[in-house]
């Protein structure tokens, strides 16, 4: 299964796409702004399901302590998850802690402290956190089709995956 694992960003979204290699990169809006902006980034994530093919898109989870853009962050999950449902893509929600939690060990990890994380635990080497947590979100994803297939995990992981499989927009 091709997965296509997006973190989300009004300005740099990381994306990450299995296969061997991963494919990696980010959706930079530059100057854009409002409504330009939501519909260049959800051409650049159509164009990314159908190149790829992904047959699962991965989003992190809003952000519900947030401040901030809050409003404008909403609007771009929902033009994603509208996207993945028009085309008939299978999606999943993941909460921020629950794969910072399976991924590295810790649901507090820093933004700036995961790409340390990634780097020594996985070997993935990238100066962009936003690709770094999409790299965690693609590996959550994919331990959770392995967990469906079998694959035994952690206690903490495997309630996680549990509650994700019956709705998709679960919170954790």
């Amino acid at each position: 299964m091709t997965i296509l694992a997006i973190d989300q960003s009004l300005t740099d979204s990381g994306y990450c796409i299995s296969g061997s290699p991963i494919k990696y990169g980010s959706i930079k809006t530059g100057k854009l702004r409002g409504t330009e902006r939501l519909a260049f980034i959800r051409n650049e994530v159509f164009s990314l399901i159908t190149s790829s093919r992904a047959e699962l898109v991965a989003i992190e989870d809003y952000s519900y302590g947030s401040t901030g853009h809050t409003f404008s962050l909403g609007e771009l999950g929902g033009v994603i998850k509208l996207l993945c449902y028009e085309m008939g893509i299978q999606r999943i929600s993941i909460p921020i802690g629950s794969w910072k939690k399976h991924c590295l060990g810790k649901g507090n990890v820093k933004k700036d402290l995961v790409l340390k994380f990634v780097l020594q635990k996985y070997g993935f080497d990238t100066d962009n956190d936003n690709i770094a947590d999409a790299y965690c979100l693609l590996k959550f994803a994919g331990d959770m089709i392995a967990f469906e297939n079998g694959k035994e995990f952690p206690e903490s992981s495997v309630e996680t995956f549990k509650k994700l499989r019956g709705d998709k927009d679960a919170t954790i």
